[in-house]
């Protein structure tokens, strides 16, 4: 976790609080390096193992070179008790020093490490029946978290990105979003309660999306538990809104599926097409209750539920800052806080605490923090009058842009 303090116009950085003594944190170390040489120990030498035996080896070296303040060449790929002990004994007292005193001169290059995982995955189906299905899927995961103080007001940034390798991440760009996010919502105050214009980021439309998704199951359906249920081939949202699952995509492969965990064959498939609802989404038991067929939706292991693969919302041909700009008083949404309590997924009422930015006047000005939105999830949807092009996907496999809706109850001061 990165700190920053922005205070007396000075951005320092920082690791947690330099007050705050590294016991616990020095333990949990410990307790992950354990672990992660029993877990070298057991890893098969395979050639499908050898990513993932390379990947604990990596994480090995680099926790021993905290704990420890060793260099890394001194460190052994496996556990070597004599070799770690003599790292050990040669090590500093590191449990008198905060965290701030103890890494000073390596400060920098810390903060300026970031996770990246590559991860793979294999699936094979087989039933007495005849059926002998596999693929295999490869992607990595950036991901950076950052903490901005100012004062007693501290703000986060969060990013998650995907790509196929390493090289298809731009670090500083990321870290750099990251850090914006935090810097600039630090001292948001609450707006006037009204009703507003707002602007949904991709980040907070795509968790709306998820809630929307549960409505457009075959087993709510069949339960009677979705108002939609009498809606197919019926307007639901905006003539502006599409929405597409394509679990083939080739420019965004990394949620391909051929398959669904049940072997039935996934396709390309619009789910709302111009705001008119064109399917719902069914598994093999929820299609035989309905008298229909799989959609190839059926997911979950053991217990088999229904979900999606890849969900795309279609661009609209406006930048984001070209939406901004049609917003003479607005909000933009960028978090939101208790989906799961908040929202009443079979009314599609919802009350949530949330943050963002003011618009006046087509530019983002102020930030807000501490208000809360309140409306009806299928409204909303109703209610989109723009869709943006600024994709954004999400690590559960949503890409959508920014989208202004005409209007929200927004609760501040």
């Amino acid at each position: 976790t990165i700190i920053i303090n922005c205070q007396d116009n000075d951005t320092k950085l920082g690791l947690i609080d330099g007050q705050q003594r590294t016991t616990t944190f020095l333990l949990l170390l410990k307790a992950l390096l354990l672990s992660i040489n029993t877990a070298i120990g057991k890893t098969a030498t395979d050639d499908e193992s050898e990513s993932l035996c390379r990947g604990l080896k990596e994480r090995r070296r680099r926790i021993m070179g905290i704990l420890y303040k060793a260099e890394t060449e001194d460190i052994s790929d496996n556990p070597d008790q004599e070799r770690d002990k003599k790292i050990c004994n040669n090590s500093l007292l590191l449990e008198n020093f905060s965290i701030n005193e103890l890494y000073k001169s390596e400060l920098n290059t810390i903060l300026q490490a970031v996770d990246y995982e590559e991860i793979e995955s294999a699936m094979t189906i087989v039933n007495s029946k005849g059926l002998k299905l596999s693929y295999k899927s490869a992607y990595g995961v950036f991901v950076v978290g950052v903490v901005a103080k100012d004062g007693d007001d501290t703000r986060t940034g969060f990013k998650v990105k995907l790509g196929q390798s390493l090289e298809d991440f731009d670090v500083d760009t990321v870290v750099k979003e990251a850090c914006d996010d935090a810097i600039n919502a630090l001292h948001g105050t609450q707006c006037e309660s009204k009703k507003y214009k707002v602007l949904f980021a991709p980040n907070v439309f795509s968790s709306l999306i998820s809630v929307l998704m549960s409505n457009i199951s075959g087993d709510s359906v069949n339960k009677g538990r979705t108002l939609l249920k009498d809606k197919l081939n019926q307007e639901v949202a905006s003539k502006k809104f599409t929405l597409i699952e394509n679990p083939h995509s080739k420019e965004y492969p990394y949620f391909y599926r051929a398959f669904d965990d049940e072997g039935v064959a996934t396709y390309k498939k619009a789910i709302v097409e111009k705001g008119v609802l064109k399917t719902f989404l069914y598994n093999i038991e929820s299609a035989k209750e309905a008298k229909t067929s799989s959609t190839g939706n059926g997911y979950g292991g053991a217990a088999i539920g229904i979900s999606t693969s890849f969900l795309q919302v279609k661009p609209g041909k406006k930048s984001k800052e070209e939406l901004v700009a049609k917003i003479n008083n607005g909000i933009q949404i960028t978090n939101v806080q208790g989906l799961h309590a908040g929202m009443n997924p079979l009314s599609g009422n919802f009350s949530l605490q949330a943050s963002g930015y003011r618009i006046e006047n087509g530019k983002i000005t102020t930030p807000v923090n501490l208000i809360t939105i309140a409306g009806n999830l299928f409204e909303v949807f109703k209610d989109i009058d723009e869709v943006g092009n600024d994709l954004h996907l999400s690590y559960s496999g949503i890409l959508t842009p920014s989208v202004i809706v005409k209007k929200l109850a927004i609760s501040g001061k």
